[in-house]
């Protein structure tokens, strides 16, 4: 999924570490547990406490829990390195684009909320205004590149949770079909909220928004006579505008 500015700002990385120790802790803990009640009802004859036919039915069934406990806890430690490694992707691709962002916002560009650098509306000569259509088309690649980290990050942590899940035998809820989705639009897998650079549709809107700035005008144009006494003459300067 490529996220909006907006969206990945609120984005916390942190907390898919925070449900990585959560998820571990709890397999542990039914690991601990089920090698305690099997290890009590196996020490019972010894302290004649219970023998006999009965007692060692509880104790196959206390084993065979054990055996099941030691499977969730090697299913909760696959999954929580499955979290952990992708918090970690994840925070570091999404630092990577906010902090490039913030360096780019330092002059004379800035980034709206669907990743497309701008120029910020102001006057400019043409000399200055050519030299900003280049930073601008430079810091333009470079960002694409860093949302695409993004998306990559975030595509591979859900597949790798995925993939870890159904290799420990986790049953994962089945994507909904198309006309489920159309009527519980929660249920869908979240879509690309921006437009994709690797693909054209997506580099022609954000060329259409980046272009969107008035070019330049000639300071040899001439002015009609019509308008001659109503126009100031050509300060060979040029107003960026919205």
């Amino acid at each position: 999924m490529l996220p909006s500015r907006s969206r990945l700002q609120s984005w916390q990385p942190e907390q898919l570490t925070e449900a990585a120790d959560t998820v571990k802790t709890a397999g542990s803990a039914i690991e601990t547990a089920a090698e305690y009640a099997a290890g009590q009802c196996a020490g019972l004859p010894e302290y004649q406490g219970w023998t006999g036919p009965a007692q060692t039915a509880a104790q196959r069934s206390f084993d065979q829990a054990k055996r099941a406990a030691y499977a969730i806890a090697d299913a909760a430690e696959a999954v929580s390195g499955a979290l952990t490694i992708g918090a970690h992707d994840l925070a570091w691709a999404r630092s990577s684009l906010l902090d490039h962002v913030t360096a780019v916002e330092t002059g004379d560009l800035w980034v709206n909320d669907l990743w497309v650098v701008l120029i910020r509306p102001k006057e400019y000569t043409s000399e200055v205004l050519v030299e900003l259509r280049k930073q601008r088309d430079s810091a333009q690649a470079a960002t694409n590149t860093k949302l695409l980290a993004v998306g990559t990050a975030d595509d591979a942590t859900a597949n790798s949770l995925r993939a870890t899940a159904q290799s420990q035998a986790v049953t994962l809820p089945q994507a909904p079909t198309l006309m489920e989705a159309m009527i519980n639009t929660s249920a869908a897998p979240p879509q690309d909220e921006v437009p994709n650079p690797a693909e054209l549709m997506g580099q022609l809107r954000q060329g259409r928004s980046a272009t969107s700035t008035p070019r330049p005008r000639s300071p040899a144009s001439t002015p009609t006579p019509s308008s001659t006494a109503r126009r100031r003459p050509c300060s060979c300067r040029t107003v960026v505008g919205p």
